[in-house]
């Protein structure tokens, strides 16, 4: 029989509603939510935002903070709105809380996640009585992206840096960055990725071209 990736994670979530597991459910929840998942469960319909709310609740239940991590990021990249356990919540707030869990877990990948979430989400606040702005959480996403080897991350975080610094018109610095964004994303092959670095480097081109600036910015060994 063939199967796809949702097709695991459903089958994986019947079993695990069988044996009464409610860590191995919430995994299998997490996973529906990351694959987008958008179907009938048990007669029962779910979106995506569903499969990481029951996660949580089931994570939360079994006392694990990387699961409820996991389940609040995935929330907030799923641009939640609404009450959480009778509180209300805003995408930022599911990042802040997912970070939060995350370094009590102690897990480099999470933390990096939920900081370039907060990062692509502008976001200007306080973080365990520490001043951040977006650029600061992309900064530290990338040093955890680094320390957890985690290439997909690396480029996230140069991506989002290119694009805060083309903001300030630094467009040499976020060149820099939309070129490494691109190396990391072509030794993944991941095309997405790929084509977010290179209009981010066409774009920063440009505005350098525009200004006399582009001469002094030392060309990719890919352009």
């Amino acid at each position: 029989q063939r199967y796809t990736e949702q097709d695991c994670y459903r089958e994986g979530l019947d079993l695990a509603r069988k044996a009464r597991d409610p860590k191995l459910m919430a995994q299998a929840l997490i996973g529906l939510g990351n694959a987008q998942f958008e179907s009938d469960i048990a007669g029962q319909r779910y979106t995506g935002q569903d499969c990481y709310r029951e996660g949580l609740d089931l994570a939360r239940n079994a006392g694990d903070q990387k699961l409820m991590a996991q389940a609040l990021i995935g929330l907030g990249n799923a641009q939640f709105e609404g009450r959480i356990a009778g509180q209300r919540y805003t995408e930022q707030d599911c990042y802040r809380k997912g970070l939060d869990l995350a370094r009590k877990a102690r897990d480099h990948k999470l933390m990096a996640q939920a900081l370039i979430g907060l990062g692509n989400n502008k976001f200007e606040g306080d973080i365990a009585g520490q001043r951040y702005t977006g650029q600061d959480c992309y900064r530290e996403g990338l040093d955890l992206a680094r320390k957890a080897r985690d290439h997909k991350l690396m480029a996230q975080a140069h991506l989002g840096l290119g694009n805060a610094y083309c903001a300030q018109r630094n467009n040499a610095q976020g060149l820099k960055h939309f070129e490494q964004a691109r190396t990391m994303a072509q030794r993944l092959g991941n095309q997405l990725l790929i084509r977010k670095a290179e209009e981010g480097i066409i774009r920063a081109k440009r505005f350098l071209s525009q200004n006399g600036h582009y001469k002094s910015v030392r060309p990719s060994r890919h352009s």
